[in-house]
């Protein structure tokens, strides 16, 4: 069948990766000059059993065009789907290939329009011949789309929501007693500036140290070498340096894969870390590891981008994490040899040679220290192995002690290599271990205490508040104590008033805990710690959200009270900086005999987790949690973290898995009698179910947890419960039971002062007015959610509000307006990642543009909804996303389109049980008509 509009253009079909958007439009606005009609739809619309349905669509096409790329084969990861969908396809698939990618199955019989690397001109070119278009001229062509190829390597970047204008900065400190590695150092420089610079001459390098710099290729240079040989300084240093050459940015990311007490990162989670560095949102995040390679190497395409993978354990660790872009150089670090890493240029740092080792021990010992001798000297050096975090601390030792000789010094290392046995080190590293051993032998005993506390802590960085509180010291003092231990170089200073460990003193550390201090003593210091961790967050959660704080736990111990006690931004900063610690305090307080830590973390975190959606550390952390409360019994515990996690899952549009968790969490608060538990399990079933659609048990859920609220006398529950009623009544067309109920909500969140519930319940009244028509109440609702979100800087109920009140703008005919607000919406839903609201807005774009009858914009946004909707499994939307194409198609003189729109909208329509069907029944008929 051929796929004509009513002008007579040929229709063809455009499939690509959401990654891929920017290309498509442009090969869009191709096909529009060549003559034909492109439709486009992204393939993540149609994952498992919604296939069939698009290739369907897609079958009736003149042509069907492939945006290739790897992001395209990540999301359409099936080879089957290829073999069974396009198999059908016959001579009609045309590939453009646009990325580095080896295409699969079907695509590698085919020979694809190839544009990688290709400049505009070029490229609108090779897509003209290769497309063979005979038919030109027939439709009217927008304003062109910027080319997203070569010529316009900023783009990507620049129009990702999210992104950092001119790209993250993110490397440690330098150090500034940097001496030596000459020629290692320059190779690094010479490497980088001609990555750069875009060429493929590198003077330095020769064919024996690897594969030479090729086009399209991602350069990578492995450091190698043992534990305190300084390859992170090295990088770091040389990272500084490159840092003007890498416009945009420069990343660094320890992936810990040597460091005590902490698992390695694996490579999912080190890039949900380094996507989010590069602007992309936590909603916007695939859930698969694989998906999120290809979205990475999205957002690096065209780039010229610095990044530093400190720390790897392994080549499988590191290779997901590799960019496709030639203009970016990756240095790794590693105490291995990465061999199997084919793509690496290896780089093995050796000790230093015996004059850049006196040099820099000179360095930092002073003048004075280095002068009684050249051969004392050499002998310390020796001692130290000459390697440079043992010199570092052998000279920083003989400085703060003036009455010191070089042979007192040398003496002291001597000894301390006779006796020094720390179970992890090996022998390469004891030299490394006797300067430790000889720094702390000179320690006040205030400081060596503060070393071993430091060493229990089961993070990787830390600030002076929780250095107190493992020591029970004074805050004051603590930070003078961790001032003194950064001045011998035991600690390093990773910002102000943060430090860490490099690994072996943290071993070092850790040991002498174990040998000097009693088990009470060590438990006694990790209870602090985590009393500390438990009040402060508690403490931040009550400053950001005030109306919900019923369920937190009182101040365990009297602790530093913070500068931010009164600033929410400071205790939003203070959980940013402290995220990652707290899921690790969690995970190991529930295996070493804390289990309330880590329920009491779950319960405090939730909010923040939630609205700043760190699936990953949300994840992990009620992982924690739940065996933890599993491990003790405590069944209204494990309900407790389950409900969260059902929040999370709703959050990320993963209806089934948050109805299973809620689901489990209430047969929990059932076992136990814990009915304030069973209606927060039902309110969170209620909006689940009414988000699929399933109305009925929705409105028996939110009524089941309203009485349960009113025996409780929790008048926070039964305004949720009374809002979720009112969205079923809504949406089924009881509008006035709906504007009860949202009355009655409203009035419970004011007695309770809760801002944010009084937004919720203006905005979800304002929609039930809309949809009567009293558009001029509706307004002032929405306007009064509006100002009250922007007080609490919630953007995504800004969005929402921005949204409703598109719709009542265009209600009034007010279209400017409208869509004004709908794209403020719009890049507020993308920044945050909400695919449901991002659904309600192009249905909103879509309705506007089909009222000022511009009609191919309309269909285009309405399309752009229908995949987000299939995607959430958000029904509502999903019928409105048809019935919005119903409307279009027929306008365009397309009737068998509109009518299979309509049918789907009136299907939809009938199961939710919505006014709405009367809308559809009226366009089916009118399309059956004679007339029609």
């Amino acid at each position: 069948m051929r796929g004509d509009t009513a002008d007579g253009s040929p229709t063809v079909f455009v499939s690509y990766a959401a990654a891929d958007r920017p290309w498509a439009e442009w090969v869009a606005w191709h096909l529009i000059e060549c003559g034909y009609d492109p439709r486009l739809e992204a393939w993540y619309a149609v994952p498992g059993a919604n296939s069939a349905a698009w290739l369907d669509r897609a079958l009736g096409a003149e042509r069907m065009v492939l945006i290739l790329s790897e992001d395209y084969l990540a999301e359409a990861a099936a080879e089957a789907q290829w073999q069974a969908g396009y198999g059908r396809a016959a001579g009609r698939l045309v590939p453009v290939r646009v990325g580095p990618c080896a295409p699969r199955g079907l695509l590698a019989s085919l020979i694809a329009i190839d544009l990688v690397g290709l400049d505009e001109q070029a490229a609108a070119a090779e897509l003209r011949d290769g497309l063979q278009a005979a038919v030109s001229g027939s439709a009217t062509p927008r304003q062109a789309p910027l080319f997203p190829g070569p010529a316009n390597s900023t783009r990507s970047q620049a129009t990702q929501p999210g992104a950092v204008a001119g790209g993250p900065r993110e490397l440690p400190l330098a150090t500034r007693f940097f001496i030596g590695r000459r020629d290692e150092f320059a190779r690094i420089l010479a490497l980088g500036r001609a990555v750069a610079a875009g060429g493929h001459h590198d003077p330095v390098w020769t064919a024996a140290d690897g594969p030479a710099l090729a086009d399209g290729a991602v350069t990578v240079m492995a450091l190698d070498g043992m534990a305190g040989i300084g390859k992170t300084t090295l990088a770091v240093q040389a990272a500084h340096r490159l840092a003007d050459d890498f416009p945009d940015g420069c990343l660094f990311l320890d992936l810990h894969g040597s460091t005590p007490m902490v698992t390695p990162m694996d490579p999912a989670a080190a890039l949900e870390q380094l996507l989010r560095r590069l602007g992309v949102p936590g909603d916007a995040l695939p859930p698969s590891q694989q998906a999120r390679a290809a979205l990475y190497r999205d957002r690096l395409a065209g780039t010229g981008t610095l990044i530093v993978l400190d720390n790897a354990g392994s080549a499988e660790q590191v290779r997901p994490l590799l960019p496709a872009a030639s203009r970016c150089l990756v240095l790794v670090t590693s105490r291995r040899r990465l061999a199997a890493l084919d793509e690496a240029r290896p780089l093995r740092l050796d000790v230093l040679t015996r004059s850049d080792a006196l040099a820099m021990f000179s360095a930092i010992a002073g003048e004075d220290g280095a002068a009684d001798g050249r051969g004392a000297a050499e002998q310390v050096i020796d001692l130290c192995g000459r390697l440079p975090l043992a010199l570092r601390i052998a000279a920083a030792r003989l400085r703060a002690r003036p009455a010191w000789t070089l042979a007192d010094l040398a003496d002291l290392l001597a000894d301390q290599h006779r006796h020094v046995s720390l179970a992890e080190l090996n022998d390469g590293e004891r030299s490394v271990a006797a300067a430790f051993a000889v720094s702390y032998r000179d320690l006040r005993p205030d400081e060596q205490r503060m070393l071993r506390g430091l060493g229990l802590h089961p993070g990787v960085e830390f600030d002076t508040a929780a250095a107190a509180a493992l020591t029970g010291d004074p805050a004051v003092p603590a930070a003078r104590l961790c001032e003194q231990l950064l001045d011998v170089h035991l600690l390093a200073e990773t910002a102000r008033d943060r430090y860490r460990f490099h690994d072996l003193v943290r071993v070092f550390a850790r040991e002498l805990a174990v040998e000097q201090d009693s088990a009470d003593a060590r438990r006694q210091a990790l209870t602090g710690l985590f009393d500390h961790y438990v009040t402060t967050a508690a403490l931040a959660v009550r400053v950001l959200f005030p109306a919900e704080v019923a369920h937190l736990p009182p101040p365990r111990t009297p602790y530093p009270v913070p500068r931010w006690t009164d600033d929410p931004q400071g205790a939003r900063a203070w959980l940013d900086r402290e995220r990652a610690n707290l899921v690790l305090v969690a995970g190991h307080a529930a295996e070493n005999g804390w289990p309330e830590v880590a329920t009491d973390l779950a319960a405090i975190l939730f909010r923040p987790l939630d609205l700043g959606a760190h699936l990953g550390d949300a994840t992990a952390l009620y992982g924690h949690a739940g065996r933890a409360a599993r491990a003790r019994g405590d069944r209204a515990g494990e309900a407790h973290v389950l409900a969260s996690l059902a929040g999370i899952h709703r959050h990320q549009g993963r209806y089934q898995d948050a109805a299973d968790a809620a689901g489990r969490a209430l047969e929990l608060f059932v076992e136990v009698a814990d009915e304030p538990g069973q209606g927060r399990a039902l309110t969170s079933l209620g909006i689940i179910r009414w988000r699929q659609g399933r109305y009925d048990e929705a409105l028996d859920h939110d009524r089941r947890a309203l009485a349960l609220y009113q025996r409780a006398d929790d008048p926070r529950g039964q305004a949720r419960a009374l809002g979720n009623m009112a969205h079923v009544h809504w949406r089924q067309g009881r509008y006035g039971q709906a504007v009860e109920h949202n009355l009655r909500s409203l009035e419970l969140y004011r007695r309770g002062d809760d801002l944010r519930g009084q937004a919720h319940a203006l905005g979800n009244l304002g929609n039930v007015r809309w949809s009567r028509g009293e558009t001029r109440q509706a307004a002032d609702d929405h306007l009064a959610a509006l100002e009250i979100y922007r007080r609490l800087d919630d953007r995504n109920g800004q969005a929402d509000a921005m949204t409703n009140l598109g719709l009542v703008r265009h209600a009034q005919g007010q279209h400017d307006l409208a869509v004004g607000l709908y794209r403020r919406a719009l890049d507020l839903y993308e920044r945050i990642g909400d695919r449901n609201g991002q659904a309600r807005v192009h249905n909103g774009l879509g309705e506007h543009f089909a009222a000022i009858v511009r009609l191919e914009q309309a269909r285009d946004h309405h399309a752009r909804a229908l995949s987000l909707t299939l995607d959430t499994e958000d029904r509502y939307e999903q019928a409105r996303a048809h019935a919005g194409l119903g409307h279009v198609h027929h306008c365009l003189g397309a009737p068998g389109a509109a009518r299979r729109e309509w049918e789907h909208a009136r299907t939809i329509y009938a199961r939710l049980g919505a006014p709405e069907i009367a809308e559809a029944e009226q366009a089916l008929r009118e399309l059956t008509s004679p007339s029609g």
